[in-house]
């Protein structure tokens, strides 16, 4: 049945296996940067935060060179000036917008954020806003029974914002039966369709005595990449508690506890020295979840990324993108986490050129390196590796990122890795589940790519692509996805599990046309000697 598929189609699917760092079909393009001009304010000197949601709508926080310091920092989306500095709010009476708190953006494009505010006093100087309207006050008295009455909201930390209404808050409240004079919560606000609020859940407080401790909530953690939310509305977050230093730090998901300081790892004989720090997301389905933490002695490896309960990368690890050298870091900026399980990150490497040794990495795959990357033409100088330097859309579709060109040009750049769709459908073999993206638009003379990584390493493989579904079951223990109009084989992983195979998508495909893909891997663990990957569907325009 190979005359299903247009003969181009293949032959411009297998030009080449490669275990190389570049991704022709991975080009970054530029969404905001230094020296752009917005619409009556001035031009942007600095990238300060981002957002992106999955149809590839983007909100950017920068700095202008506008003289009034109370108007100079605006939020800018594809259409320009969006929210400003210095901005008359409509509630409450006489507020100015005065700054922003991290950004958020849900597929419906409205963001629900922490604003301060000026023209008020000190005890009602930010709120909960949905957009630009007001959700609620500081100072608010809450409507929750979880709280004593009156418990007042005193201040808000940062905000997640899901596509079904909800806005999980870390805020600071005041109730009369905890002690302190200052008391954290995590709060879930049901917002309707502008901004109204419906009612309040809180997921824990201070004081609180959570799943397999013995003693209280003392804090959570308050920076924007130290808790997550689900669309289902699961909540993720780090818990202190009273408990000694040394077994005080906790990562949960819901009531369910993932770390906890002084208790092992997923790396034998060790055991975690510190979650205090840790940066985590959870998948929007909320099926998976990553983390970071610092592991017990020795130093030179204590650097630990968590996916799904196990070790994702760690400190002294090498990849072949950056073979021979060894991860020394990853970042204290965002780390996210798609619903088929794939992590976009930050990492440094001991190469001694350090004007190239760090990158942004999709999995175990080198999507921009600093140095090496060009954008537009421009080299990238440098990858933001600090807190607002990372954002993904839920779909997992669009990653945007801050860097800074050669020249000193800041800016924030999106990738579209294209319209490709995880369907699931993996069978794990010795290394678990191979994982198979497609990258790149199905347009012609446009670079596509399949990557295959965590599989097997250095062994054989194969690609079935077909134009329908076939959901043939069962298939060497597992389900195969699509209808196999034509199987590439011939190639093999690398000593990692991974292989990259780059092309040019062809003419002649029609439009709304679709093609499916499914990896098939040599493993001796599987349980007929073949993992599968996930299938894969892009569509083209």
């Amino acid at each position: 049945m190979r005359h299903l598929v247009p003969a181009s189609l293949c032959v411009a699917l297998v030009l080449r296996s490669v275990a190389v760092a570049s991704d022709p079909a991975i080009v970054p393009v530029t969404v905001v940067i230094e020296g752009q001009s917005v619409n009556g304010v001035g031009l942007v000197t600095a990238v300060d935060n981002l957002a992106v949601n999955s149809l590839g709508q983007f909100l950017v926080e920068a700095d202008t060179d506008n003289a009034n310091t109370n108007a100079d920092t605006v939020v800018v989306d594809a259409s320009g000036l969006r929210f400003q500095e210095g901005q008359v709010l409509l509630l409450p009476a006489g507020a100015t917008l005065d700054s922003f708190d991290a950004l958020t953006l849900n597929d419906a494009g409205n963001a629900a954020w922490n604003l301060f505010i000026a023209g008020t006093t000190t005890s009602t100087d930010s709120g909960i806003y949905f957009n630009d309207t007001l959700t609620l006050l500081e100072s608010t008295i809450s409507t929750s029974p979880t709280f004593t009455v009156p418990t007042p909201y005193i201040g808000f930390f940062e905000t997640k914002y899901n596509n079904n209404g909800q806005v999980l808050v870390v805020a600071s409240v005041d109730d009369p039966l905890i002690a302190s004079t200052v008391d954290r919560a995590l709060v879930i606000f049901d917002v309707d369709s502008i901004g109204t609020l419906l009612g309040e859940t809180v997921v824990a407080k201070e004081g609180d005595v959570l799943a397999g401790q013995t003693a209280p909530v003392a804090d959570f953690g308050t920076g924007p990449h130290n808790f997550a939310f689900s669309d289902g509305g699961d909540s993720m977050f780090f818990a202190d508690t009273t408990d000694a230093t040394t077994v005080d730090g906790n990562v949960y998901v819901n009531n369910t506890l993932l770390a906890r300081e002084g208790s092992p790892s997923p790396i034998a004989a060790r055991t975690w020295l510190s979650l205090s720090s840790s940066r985590m997301d959870l998948s929007p389905n909320g099926q998976h979840y990553v983390y970071t933490g610092q592991l017990s002695a020795p130093t030179t490896d204590d650097q630990l990324v968590v996916r799904d309960g196990v070790k994702f990368i760690q400190e002294g690890d090498s990849l072949p993108d950056i073979a021979p050298f060894l991860f020394t870091a990853f970042g204290t900026g965002g780390i996210r986490i798609t619903d088929s399980g794939d992590v976009v990150w930050i990492g440094d490497w001991d190469d001694p050129n350090t004007a190239q040794d760090v990158g942004l990495f999709y999995n175990h795959k080198l999507l921009v390196q600093e140095g090496v990357t060009q954008i537009n033409g421009q080299t990238v100088e440098s990858i933001s590796t600090v807190q607002d330097d990372l954002s993904i859309s839920s779909n997992g579709r669009y990653i945007l990122f801050e860097a800074t060109l050669v020249g000193g040009l800041n800016g924030a750049f999106l990738i579209d890795l294209g319209p490709w769709t995880d369907l699931g459908g993996s069978l794990a073999g010795t290394n678990g589940a191979p994982r198979l993206r497609g990258a790149g638009a199905l347009v012609p003379s446009q670079f596509v790519s399949f990557t295959v990584s965590e599989a097997a390493p250095n062994a054989q493989f194969a690609l079935v692509l077909g134009l329908t579904p076939a959901f043939i079951t069962p298939f060497y223990g597992g389900t195969l996805l699509p209808t196999p109009h034509l199987v590439i084989s011939g190639f093999s992983t690398d000593a990692n599990g991974n292989v990259l195979l780059p092309g040019v998508w062809p003419g002649g495909f029609p439009s709304g046309g679709a093609i499916f893909a499914q990896a098939l891997v040599a493993d001796a663990g599987a349980p007929f000697g073949v993992a599968i990957s996930n299938a894969v569907v892009g569509s083209a325009p």
